[in-house]
């Protein structure tokens, strides 16, 4: 697996939603590596470990004012989604399908004013 070139987060230089930006890169970089791997959606708990084992840079969610990793996939829906796997919560690539959806059934749709 061919590594990303290292680039250091300096939070004094990056404002927080690039920080965003440059984390929702190197998991997009993740995700893909375990693609190619064959392997399936990844476990939100073991997001930090692989993203540092991969990209060796560190994953600085305080940086990019995210709590935990589902707040930063949540600030990605048409790069990445929060699914269901082996009772565990996980991290893909969004789906078509899962972006359909999310524009259609918009909660501020009210079905009954029709």
């Amino acid at each position: 697996i061919p590594r990303a070139p290292y680039v250091p987060i300096a939070s004094a230089t990056l404002d927080a939603s690039q920080v965003s930006e440059v984390l929702a890169n190197g998991l997009r970089l993740v995700l893909r590596a375990r693609g190619d791997a064959g392997k399936g959606p990844l476990d939100l708990t073991k997001v930090q470990n692989e993203f540092v084992n991969q990209l060796k840079v560190p994953f600085n969610l305080a940086a990019a004012h995210c709590s935990d990793v589902r707040d930063l996939v949540q600030k990605w829906p048409e790069m990445f989604e929060v699914v269901i796997c082996d009772s565990r919560c996980a991290v893909q690539f969004s789906t078509p399908t899962s972006r359909s959806f999310r524009s259609f059934s918009s909660p501020t749709t009210d079905r009954n004013s029709v």
